[in-house]
């Protein structure tokens, strides 16, 4: 007899398979919503972070031209 023929067993699988798909459900659908709320504010902090290393390149460029 093999364990498939059992119907508990078969049962059991059947409910384990279920919560790792609506985990993983759970999961993704989580991801999308911290993606969504922290996703601007990380595209805001890298053009932060682009502006300010432009903006010492110039400070330093002008230091070096002008001293």
């Amino acid at each position: 007899m093999n364990s498939t023929e059992i119907p508990q067993t078969v049962t059991f699988y059947n409910r384990l398979a279920d919560m790792i798909v609506k985990n993983g459900d759970f999961q993704l659908h989580s991801g999308e919503l911290i993606n969504q709320s922290v996703g601007s504010w990380f595209k805001y902090q890298r053009n932060q972070s682009k502006s300010f290393k432009e903006a010492h390149w110039l400070r330093d460029e002008s230091l070096q031209r002008y001293t």
